[in-house]
């Protein structure tokens, strides 16, 4: 199984992480998220994204160094991320580019939708 970023027709963007990360991986991943959010400018709706983290394994500085730079240069309303490996190293980092009120972390995948979808 490898990563995944898909259209969720309940009206978000999924991402799926898995294996051991590393920059060039999440670059790949930001390169495959462009198109749809894209999509999602053009039709007025509001960007929303929810990252499954459940089958991530590891990570490296340099792929910690590629999620930031892609974070703080992303254009989104809403991140709700779940079953995070080193919760506090991601939100150390979300912390540090200014985005904690609009990118979250949650222990399950029903409470990263109850924040991301709410009204």
């Amino acid at each position: 199984m490898q990563d995944k970023i898909f259209w969720n027709p309940d009206g978000y963007i999924e991402v799926v992480l898995v294996g051991d990360q590393t920059a060039q991986r999440f670059e790949s991943m930001y390169a495959d998220f462009l198109p749809l959010q894209e999509k999602l400018k053009k039709e007025g709706k509001p960007a929303y994204a929810l990252f499954d983290c459940s089958k991530e394994t590891g990570f490296s500085l340099s792929s910690n160094k590629a999620a930031l730079e892609i974070l703080e240069k992303i254009e989104y309303d809403r991140i709700a991320m779940y079953s995070v490996p080193h919760a506090n190293v991601t939100e150390g980092i979300i912390m540090a580019i200014g985005k904690n009120e609009t990118t979250k972390l949650f222990d399950t995948r029903e409470e990263a939708l109850g924040w991301l979808l709410a009204k």
